[in-house]
């Protein structure tokens, strides 16, 4: 018979993010341009796409969105829907310098899977070491929506060479953006599953007003119309109260038309 002396338990475990920040959209009207199309890959946050229209100079309305994969489960994964509206203006203070400032409303949704491992160690009456390896899940379904506020300060610089007509039209723009984002969270649902993957129990989590600044830094390179971006930014949650667990950092990849 073996008897148990002694039990230890570790809990190991990845806690998922149940909001990611999307892509920081900055149409940095130049010119006479009225349209902005935007395709991207973001890091966690999947495909993103964005859309604006000018219809009258220093104005504009734009909708976007990001999408990622289904959710796998029992496995530590995530998967998080998102879509918005925004209304804005811009103003050339020269041909190199712009300002932006747009507001928006939209709303998500997301699921978790988070794997929780415990370890219990004991000892049977020999006082040899035995290890029991339990696996518990979390489900978690977030429905939310979003404010934002957002500003920018767009930088294009023409490198154009009049002497090679071939490359008349190629540019860089730099952005520098920040966007105070806020969280209202509708539902916030957790499954507990034991090994044998059955629920066990099950609750409703509540936040407060959840609160985030989320700057970011843009790369545009490319020729007229046409240019290929890269996106770097970060989330940092604002307030004294408990936090969700969020998204920290966004890398985006992706193309740009302006025309």
């Amino acid at each position: 018979m073996v008897l148990l002396l002694v039990s230890i338990s570790l809990l190991e475990g990845c806690i998922q993010p149940v909001y990611l920040p999307n892509k920081v959209t900055a149409p940095l009207f130049h010119g006479n341009e009225k349209y902005y199309i935007s395709a991207s890959g973001v890091e966690k946050s999947g495909f993103t796409a964005a859309i604006a229209y000018s219809p009258v100079k220093s104005f504009y309305i734009g909708a976007g969105g990001n999408i990622t994969s289904n959710v796998t489960p029992y496995t530590s994964d995530f998967s998080t829907k998102f879509i918005y509206g925004e209304i804005g203006g811009y103003r050339e203070i020269d041909p190199v310098m712009s300002l932006e400032f747009c507001g928006g409303f939209g709303a998500g949704a997301s699921e978790t899977y988070d794997n929780n491992t415990s370890e219990n160690t004991y000892y049977d009456s020999l006082n040899i070491a035995h290890t029991a390896i339990y696996k518990q899940y979390d489900h978690s379904q977030v429905r939310y929506t979003r404010e934002h506020l957002q500003g920018t300060l767009g930088l294009h610089f023409d490198l154009s060479n009049e002497k090679d007509n071939g490359w008349r039209d190629l540019s860089i723009e730099l952005g520098l953006s920040a966007r105070l984002s806020f969280l209202q969270l509708s539902r916030y649902d957790v499954d507990h599953l034991d090994s044998n993957k059955v629920i066990t129990s099950s609750d409703q989590r509540t936040f407060s007003s959840q609160i985030f600044i989320e700057p970011a830094f843009t790369l545009r390179f490319g020729v007229e119309h046409y240019s290929m971006e890269l996106q770097v930014g970060s989330s940092k949650f604002l307030g004294q109260q408990k936090s969700l667990p969020a998204g920290t950092t966004f890398i985006s990849i992706g193309l740009v038309s302006r025309f």
